[in-house]
């Protein structure tokens, strides 16, 4: 896997890390 293809899943991983941390903390409020 290139450098590149490593970003690129590194920041979809992210994105979906922060929707699923935005939903729970919507969850707690």
């Amino acid at each position: 896997m290139s450098a590149e293809e490593m970003e690129h899943l590194m920041a979809h991983t992210g994105g979906i890390a922060r929707r699923s941390f935005a939903a729970l903390h919507e969850d707690e409020d």
